[in-house]
């Protein structure tokens, strides 16, 4: 799941050039010369900066949930400016377009098309092309509407998959058309033999009288004089047609190993950097 900009590596980054400043001071710099206590201090290092990542990893992951979590909803009829919660359907404020794939009406998507990649083992589904287009729209919650701009949105949609090719058939004949008109995209076939690797066609859409939550900073007025949710100095910003509840659910739980694992990594890459020095 998206939002993982909630906390910014930066200052985690400060905190271990710090650290390793502090060591360097308060050690008599007895330099490792044999390959081996290289070796052995390239290692601690290591392991010592993966600690702080795992750390920084697991308290974004955590302070993520909490947002979600404990923010209240605000009513965008009297919602304040800054940071909010809101909910409410989906309303056009300009006119629809076509989804690539589907050709459902909508006022967002974003497709990506993936092929399968047969390597052995390590055969994988691959991304190989995607895009996104995107129109301001209103979000009414009955005690008022606010235009909304999505533009830079952490889209949490499911993937809607459209079609599936084999290899040996071709996709459906508005994908085709689709793929000729896009420079991104390859049919990866042979004209005559119709030949090729296996492909899905996805798309997340975002449709008018979805149902749905939306985390930014609101403009109590915007330049046309409506109250405006978008991207600005939120801690996340964030645009989904899922429950808060189930949004929370889905967030990642990997903050319980992080964390502390990332305290162990930490303290004995630090302790064996120490040591080497000494």
């Amino acid at each position: 799941m998206g939002g993982s900009i909630a906390i910014k590596l930066s200052p985690f980054a400060v905190v271990a050039i710090i650290l390793l400043v502090l060591l360097t001071v308060a050690t008599p710099l007895n330099i490792p010369q044999s390959d081996r206590e290289i070796g052995f201090m390239a290692i601690m290092g290591f392991m010592f900066l993966a600690g702080v990542a795992m750390i920084a990893n697991g308290l974004n992951d955590l302070k993520l949930r909490r947002l979600v979590r404990d923010t209240p909803t605000s009513d965008i009829g009297s919602m304040a400016s800054g940071d909010v919660e809101v909910k409410g359907t989906a309303k056009k404020m300009e006119d629809e377009f076509e989804a690539p794939f589907s050709g459902r009406r909508c006022l967002c998507y974003h497709y990506k098309v993936e092929e399968y990649v047969d390597q052995g083992k390590h055969s994988s589904w691959e991304e190989i092309a995607s895009d996104s287009k995107r129109r301001p729209f209103a979000l009414d919650d009955g005690t008022g509407a606010a235009a909304v701009d999505p533009s830079n949105a952490d889209f949490e949609i499911e993937w809607d998959k459209v079609a599936a090719t084999d290899g040996q058939e071709k996709p459906p004949e508005r994908i085709q058309s689709f793929i000729r008109s896009s420079p991104h995209i390859d049919f990866e076939h042979d004209d005559f033999l119709w030949t090729g690797n296996r492909r899905r066609y996805r798309e997340k859409l975002l449709v008018p009288e979805d149902e749905l939550y939306i985390f930014g900073e609101a403009s109590t007025y915007s330049d046309s004089g409506v109250k405006k949710v978008q991207d600005g100095d939120a801690v996340i910003y964030m645009i989904s047609d899922k429950s808060e509840g189930d949004l929370v659910d889905g967030f990642s739980t990997w903050y319980k190993i992080y964390i502390p694992a990332g305290v162990l990594a930490g303290i004995i890459g630090y302790a064996g950097l120490y040591a080497s020095l000494l």
